[in-house]
């Protein structure tokens, strides 16, 4: 419905000068119940419970290896299932004539977790399979065609970067905190930050256990994750709970080198604190990960929200920069 409605959309408006549109589609979310046509083409064998419907919890503490492999799979049926329609849409622009001079962007918010670090959740300290996200970008005069860019973009670069292409000076009410992604385009940059910074804003813990924010973090503050070109960092207030991964030949970060790589998680850990500061974080929290934990209290629960509204979330994801 959700493309079919943007198909229909884009006919009556076709003949605009100009026009934005965004579409956003709450699949591939769970439940993941797309017809059986599509899980028959994943996991066409399957005869146990089908859970499309999880808990966000620890896997081992209620899936079997089958019950979470086949979620895997219910997943990427679902995803299939979204590209197929996604193509309808593509197909109408191609129909009504607007491909050569119509910019598309394709991007997703977030991944999950089917059992990788011991959980069925998308929360919690953020990896790889999380935080790093597809993002296509289809010019009309082809600029950047055919390339995979490998430079560190986030989600705000998005907004920057739609404005840039469209010769629109963000103002400055709007306090843009992204990068215009055209110059990667164009060849003119090869990087527009020397790290990605994934997070939520921060909150503590107050027993270790299952908790519905964050499933399998143990008693403490929840942390930001600082990834660079070949290092990432999950960056804990306290230090004794940091994480370093090298992603180059660990992907999937399962391999801690905090011990042997210290330095390279000092340089991330900087950029946190560049971020903080750049995005005017409250100062309790900059002099939190600054400083460490003792002697800061925790917010009370009911004063999180409202520290949100005042200030924002800082919050951004790391995107792979693809130029179809």
């Amino acid at each position: 419905m959700v493309m079919q409605a943007a198909s229909d959309w884009l006919e009556r408006n076709a003949d605009h000068d100009s026009f934005f549109l965004w579409v956003d589609s709450f699949d591939p979310h769970e439940p993941w119940d797309p017809p059986q046509h599509y899980v028959d083409m994943y996991d066409p064998d399957y005869d146990g419970i089908s859970v499309f419907l999880p808990r966000y919890a620890r896997t081992k503490d209620f899936l079997t290896e089958s019950e979470q492999a086949h979620i895997g799979k219910l997943f990427a049926a679902e995803c299939t299932m979204c590209d197929s329609h996604i193509g309808r849409v593509l197909e109408k622009i191609d129909n009504l004539g607007l491909r050569d001079n119509t910019i598309v962007i394709i991007m997703s918010d977030h991944g999950h977790y089917f059992g990788e670090h011991g959980q069925q959740s998308k929360t919690g300290p953020l990896y790889e399979e999380v935080s790093h996200q597809i993002l296509m970008i289809r010019h009309p005069d082809g600029i950047g065609a055919g390339k995979r860019l490998q430079a560190l973009v986030q989600s705000p670069d998005v907004t920057v970067t739609i404005m840039d292409m469209l010769g629109i000076e963000p103002p400055a009410v709007m306090a843009v905190q992204g990068h215009s992604l055209l110059p990667l385009m164009t060849g003119e940059k090869r990087t527009v930050r020397p790290a990605a910074i994934s997070g939520s804003f921060p909150f503590y813990i107050p027993e270790t256990g299952m908790n519905s924010h964050a499933i399998y973090v143990t008693k403490g503050w929840t942390s930001f994750t600082a990834t660079g070109r070949e290092w990432a960092l999950i960056d804990f207030p306290d230090r004794e709970r940091w994480e370093l991964y090298h992603l180059p030949d660990d992907v999937g970060m399962t391999n801690n080198l905090i011990e042997q790589h210290a330095d390279e998680a000092e340089k991330l850990h900087r950029e946190v604190l560049r971020f903080m500061r750049r995005n005017k974080a409250p100062r309790w929290m900059q002099n939190l990960w600054r400083d460490g934990p003792d002697g800061i209290e925790p917010p009370a629960p009911s004063d999180y929200l409202k520290l949100v509204r005042q200030r924002g979330m800082p919050h951004a994801t790391p995107l792979d920069g693809s130029v179809l």
